[in-house]
C-alpha cells in the first residue's frame, strides 16, 4: 500500500520550480514530428489516458517514448464527468497507474479520490511501492463557484493529502477570474493551481500563472485536450516575456 503521508512530505523538491508549463498530450499527435522536441517547449508532458486509443500507433510510439525517458510525467486518467473522453474500467486503471514511475505525477478527480473508493484502490494497488506526486482536481465546465465553495474543496484535498489542488471553473466574467486568483493568493497549507475556461480563459492562464499558480497547462499536438488551452510552448514563451518586461520596468 502506498504510504500517502511519505508522499506529502516528498514533494517540496519538485514544486520549488514553480511555476510549471504543462504539455497535455491527449489523441492527436500527427503534428509532432520529433517526440524529444515536447521538452523544449515545456516543464512537464501530461498523458491524458483518457483521450488516447490504444491501437494508434503514432500515440503509442509517442508514449513509448516518453516512459523511456527519465523526466517526470503527470499522468491523468479523466472521467467524462470532469472532461475525460471516457471511463477507464477498474483493470484499466491498475494497467495504467502500473506504469507509474520514481518521481512522477498522478492527477485524479477530488471527487473520484473521496467517493470512489474501488477506483481510489485501483489506483493505489497499480501503484504498488511507488508514491507519486498526487494532484486532486476539481472542474466545472458551467461556472466557477463561491469562493467559500472553492476553499471547501482545496482543504478537502489538503485533508486527503494531496500536494497540489487543481482547478479549473467556467469564467463568465472579470470577477470569476479574480475569484480564482483570490484562491491562487491564500497560503492554505497545500499548492494549488488554478486556470480558466470560456471566453476568460486563456488571459486567466497568464494571469493565474503569475499569481503562483503551480502547474500551468497548454497542450501539445494541435489540438487543445480542454477549452481555453493555449499551445504549451506559446503560453510558456508568452508568461517569460511578460515577467522579462515587469524586470526591466523594476
Amino acid at each position: 500500500m502506498v504510504n500517502l503521508a511519505a508522499m506529502h512530505c516528498n514533494s517540496s523538491d519538485f514544486l520549488t520550480n514553480a511555476p510549471l508549463f504543462v504539455g497535455s498530450l491527449g489523441g492527436d499527435f500527427s503534428s509532432i514530428n520529433d517526440h524529444s522536441e515536447v521538452f523544449n517547449r515545456c516543464d512537464l508532458v501530461e498523458i491524458r489516458w483518457d483521450l488516447i486509443d490504444d491501437v494508434a500507433s503514432e500515440e503509442q510510439k509517442a508514449v513509448d517514448f516518453l516512459l523511456n525517458q527519465t523526466r517526470p510525467l503527470l499522468h491523468t486518467a479523466r472521467v467524462p464527468a470532469e472532461g475525460g473522453k471516457r471511463m477507464m474500467p477498474i483493470a484499466g486503471i491498475k494497467t495504467v497507474a502500473a506504469k507509474i514511475r520514481p518521481g512522477d505525477l498522478w492527477d485524479v478527480e477530488l471527487a473520484t479520490w473521496l467517493n470512489e473508493e474501488e477506483r481510489r484502490e485501483a489506483f493505489l494497488q497499480g501503484w504498488g511501492e511507488i508514491a507519486p506526486i498526487l494532484v486532486l482536481s476539481f472542474h466545472n465546465f458551467s461556472v466557477t463557484p463561491s469562493l467559500d465553495e472553492l476553499k471547501k474543496r482545496r482543504d478537502q484535498a489538503r485533508y486527503a493529502k494531496a500536494h497540489i489542488f487543481k482547478v479549473a471553473t467556467y469564467l463568465e466574467t472579470e470577477t470569476d477570474v479574480e475569484r480564482l486568483l483570490a484562491l491562487q493568493n491564500e497560503d492554505a497549507g497545500i499548492a494549488v493551481a488554478t486556470m480558466g475556461m470560456g471566453q476568460f480563459g486563456a488571459d486567466s492562464r497568464i494571469r493565474c500563472a503569475d499569481a503562483g499558480s503551480v502547474l500551468n497547462y497548454g497542450y501539445l499536438g494541435s489540438q487543445p485536450t480542454a477549452p481555453g488551452q493555449w499551445e504549451v510552448g506559446k503560453l510558456r514563451d508568452t508568461f517569460l516575456e511578460l515577467k522579462k518586461g515587469e524586470s526591466r520596468v523594476d
